[in-house]
């Protein structure tokens, strides 16, 4: 499925909204069921939710509900040649600067982070695995944790003002502007990259619907009788307007801001709580995935996709958005590369290893450290970062 299609073929005659996202302490004391028309609940040892999916990155061609793998456009992980020399072109405009975003050989290269409680515990381990790394270039890089616990997407999707989700939370920008930033000595103006992992609360209880107070509808094949994807019903397609939402007010916020790395949700099919099930958390990864094909086809188009809204990097609209490291697995069943997430199976590979706290739901410092290393690994070595994340050659 090309990236301009994606649109048309998924979505009904709804319009699409913003959402509420629903507090993680009111959806976690919330005790029902979320996977209404999902398959029924699975014996298998610490899967309570029965799903099963493959990861986007071994589905390629072959289909979800209808919808091709892969990370990008035809079933493939590799970008397209067009957008990947983009980012390595804004990549190359990545150097230190001073308070007033100017560049300045004692700046800094400030790299933050958007999330909630679950990448706030990852991004943290991150950056403290990186500041003690020596091959990371930590005399001109600054990394500093943006996430933060019960703060989900809608928290973030307004550069200013309160959320629209609850008028009594403070602007999250702010918040990072004051509590983050500031205290480390930077500003706004020198953060020139930024890792989002995003989910929304409780997607299979409250967060749909004209009011916003409705159960939101996962991934349906368009070929079948009845299905109607649309961004005000279907959570996959709510939260990618909300990720179209986010980059654009982190741009308004952040105006030197030039690369953004999304990944999406670990395994959730362990998870004991409304909060952040499955299929949700394998859905994002399509979120994410229509989101980088809507810039890459509005790159060539120049029309904005429908759902995402403008992305235009040219034009300053949003940062150049791409892939971060892709974290879903299906459960205990390991990648190709090895990843697996474990709740205490006995057999290989967890051999009685625990990845998550006792909800199922948020890794525990083993689980948060798979997605550290996986994070450190991609900055290190990624084309569009290895060149200012590392130190440089000679320089040590």
């Amino acid at each position: 499925m090309s990236p301009g299609e994606h649109s048309n073929s998924k979505i009904g005659s709804g319009a699409g909204i913003f959402s509420c996202a629903l507090a993680l302490a009111v959806a976690a004391a919330i005790g029902i069921s979320t996977r209404a028309n999902g398959p029924a609940p699975s014996s298998q040892t610490g899967n309570p939710s029965g799903f099963r999916a493959v990861p986007l990155t071994e589905l390629g061609a072959k289909t979800y509900e209808g919808f091709e793998g892969g990370l990008y456009a035809g079933g493939g992980n590799t970008a397209p040649a067009a957008h990947a020399a983009a980012g390595r072109r804004i990549a190359s405009g990545i150097e230190p600067l001073d308070a007033e975003g100017r560049p300045s050989p004692n700046g800094k290269i400030v790299v933050t982070s958007i999330g909630m409680s679950n990448a706030a515990d990852e991004f943290g381990l991150f950056l403290r695995r990186a500041r003690t790394d020596n091959g990371v270039n930590n005399a001109k890089v600054v990394i500093l944790n943006g996430g933060y616990g019960g703060i989900t997407t809608c928290d973030w999707v307004l550069p200013s003002g309160n959320p629209p989700c609850s008028q009594h939370t403070e602007n999250q920008y702010d918040r990072v502007r004051d509590r983050v930033l500031a205290t480390a000595g930077v500003t706004e103006r020198q953060v020139q990259v930024v890792w989002i992992k995003e989910a929304n609360g409780g997607p299979g209880v409250h967060g749909c619907g004209p009011n916003r107070f409705q159960p939101c509808r996962p991934l349906c094949d368009p070929k079948s009788a009845g299905c109607r994807n649309d961004a005000a019903e279907t959570e996959a397609l709510r939260f990618e307007l909300q990720l179209g939402q986010i980059v654009r007010a982190a741009k308004s916020r952040w105006p030197n801001l030039k690369l953004a790395f999304i990944s999406t949700r670990i395994y959730a099919g362990y998870s004991r709580g409304p909060v952040s099930p499955e299929p949700f958390a394998y859905e994002y990864g399509f979120s994410a995935k229509w989101l980088i094909e809507a810039q890459i086809n509005q790159a060539e188009s120049r029309k904005s996709d429908e759902i995402a809204g403008d992305l235009d990097y040219a034009n300053g609209a949003a940062p150049w958005i791409d892939w971060g490291p892709y974290l879903w697995a299906d459960g205990a069943s390991p990648r190709a590369d090895g990843l697996a997430w474990c709740d205490g199976q006995s057999q290989a590979p967890c051999n009685g290893e625990m990845d998550f706290q006792q909800d199922g739901m948020h890794p525990n410092s083993r689980g948060s450290l798979k997605v550290a290393d996986l994070l450190l690994h991609f900055f290190l070595t990624s084309p569009y970062t290895a060149r200012w994340f590392a130190v440089p050659p000679g320089g040590r």
